[in-house]
């Protein structure tokens, strides 16, 4: 046997770090500003670079605002610096190229969350218009995008970028698959909580027309409801077992509430469910007639009562939906396309 021992060495196993997201460089070498960026490897420690501060004012009035402060003096001195770590390092960076020509290497496409990204900071520092040469190719999956479920942010986008005609499709679609839970959040058809930012005041105008749509389908089975109960005498038309047939109805309706946790049926407002999903609960109830005892003749057959027919009062209510998109909307992305009215 040999008199050397060979010696296994077990080295420590170091898991491998995590990848660190590609951003686009970005350097304006002899430029009047120094830039501030977030620092993936060390968020305590940003990172810096040299920036064109008349760029900057001309891409952007907010940007233009920080350099020139509207209640400086003669006497106060030039900003030197600013800050952009709050924000999105791959997007501002991104916009930071384009508002200093750096047209090299723009990419053709942009994935939906950093789509939402740059839709943040364009109207965050008011410059969509810095980026509409490439909107074409950035947005040329909209329309199929958009309407996935789990895309929400989508409103966002087209509201800042002026896709009105996007902006309205998801705005109704929205109005049928939002819903709402006991905290008063505002829920997305998968059940997670409404993403931000929102445009203003959209997502109060789709829950009115939401809530208004729920209360006209919650009077369809109420109502009928309602009549079974304070009806004196049997609502059944029949010669025979009249009490039985109401029962079975009452009950045939009642059942399919209460399977939907929707029983006892009280106010709309107790209702969580999206129209789609109300709709849905409506649609399923099945309403079982009494038949008649064997041997008996069709005289005796309660076949005709079966009259609750949901189905046409809730086409109805559908096609009348109301839209939630406001003026003020249309009149926003107007203003984001460039569009001026003409005196």
């Amino acid at each position: 046997m040999s008199p050397f021992r060979k010696q296994v060495l077990h080295m420590p196993f170091r898991p491998a770090r995590k990848a660190l997201p590609q951003v686009p460089s970005f350097d304006f070498t002899g430029g009047d500003l120094t830039i501030l960026f977030s620092n993936p490897e060390d968020p305590e420690t940003p990172t810096s670079t040299r920036a064109c501060s008349n760029c900057l004012s001309i891409a952007s009035p907010v940007w233009e605002k920080f350099l020139h402060l509207p209640w400086a003096t003669d006497s106060t001195p030039p900003v030197t610096q600013v800050d952009f770590t709050s924000d999105d390092l791959a997007t501002i960076t991104l916009l930071l190229r384009i508002a200093h020509l750096q047209f090299q290497n723009i990419p053709k496409k942009l994935s939906y969350p950093r789509l939402l990204q740059m839709a943040i900071a364009c109207d965050k520092y008011s410059c969509a218009g810095l980026v509409a040469p490439w909107l074409e190719s950035w947005l040329s999956d909209e329309r199929t995008s958009s309407m996935e479920d789990g895309k929400e942010g989508w409103l966002f986008i087209a509201w800042v970028f002026g896709r009105h005609s996007i902006f309205e499709q998801l705005a109704n679609k929205l109005v049928l698959e939002v819903k709402t839970n006991d905290e008063g959040e505002f829920l997305t058809k998968n059940g997670e909580v409404m993403p931000e930012p929102m445009p203003h005041n959209i997502l109060e105008s789709i829950l009115e027309v939401r809530a208004e749509t729920i209360d006209r389908l919650f009077f369809i089975p109420f109502t009928w409801l309602k009549n079974f109960e304070q009806s004196p005498t049997p609502l059944c038309s029949r010669t025979y077992d009249r009490e039985a047939c109401d029962s079975i109805m009452y009950g045939s309706v009642a059942r399919a509430i209460q399977h939907a946790s929707l029983w006892p049926l009280t106010t709309s407002d107790k209702i969580h469910l999206s129209i789609a999903e109300f709709v849905n609960v409506l649609r399923s109830v099945r309403v079982y007639p009494l038949h008649e005892p064997r041997g008996k003749s069709m005289e005796w057959s309660h076949v005709n009562c079966k009259t609750f027919n949901m189905h046409f009062g809730i086409a109805t209510i559908l096609r009348e939906i109301g839209n939630p998109v406001m003026d003020c909307h249309r009149v926003h992305m107007k203003q984001q396309r460039g569009e001026v009215e003409e005196n």
